[in-house]
């Protein structure tokens, strides 16, 4: 029989929560996942665990992407490149590139997120991180396509 016993382990329920969101992502529940999300973001502020923070920006500003609302995920996820840059979370740093680049696909901007794919790009590069590199020639493939640019599209899509 469990004893029912309050562990007061803020990290851990900031972990639970962001699963939580997760989950709620995966069946497509974004308001639900962006609840979880808050939670978790404010947690990981009050304990001040900035890199978990970073993480519960990129989330929250996907789901917000999802939910079309894409000027607030912006400014989430420039929130969230800030303190990458600031604690030299580099692959913070390259999820948070990715995720303006693909807001600003969403806006139609395909120059600016271009760039910012690019700039993703070349620090997946650097760190020889193969995850991040694969999602930029993909978004960088799709830009290009929008640009009218096929072999070019082509072409990051086969990379």
């Amino acid at each position: 029989m469990c004893i029912k016993q309050e562990i007061k382990d803020r990290q851990g329920e900031a972990n639970s929560l962001g699963n939580l969101g997760n989950a709620y992502f995966a069946l497509g529940q974004f308001e639900q996942a962006i609840n979880y999300y808050e939670q978790s973001l404010c947690i990981k502020g009050k304990i001040k665990d900035n890199k978990g923070k970073v993480n519960s920006l990129g989330s929250l500003s996907k789901a917000l992407l999802f939910l079309g609302e894409v000027e607030r995920a912006i400014n989430y996820t420039e929130e969230s490149l800030a303190i990458s840059q600031e604690l030299k979370y580099r692959q913070g740093e390259v999820n948070s590139l990715e995720n303006l680049g693909i807001a600003y696909l969403f806006l139609g901007e395909i120059e600016r997120a271009i760039n910012y794919t690019k700039e993703s790009l070349a620090i997946s590069q650097e760190l020889k991180y193969r995850q991040g590199k694969a999602n930029s020639l993909g978004n960088l493939g799709i830009a290009y396509h929008y640009l009218g640019q096929f072999e070019r599209a082509i072409n990051y899509h086969y990379q």
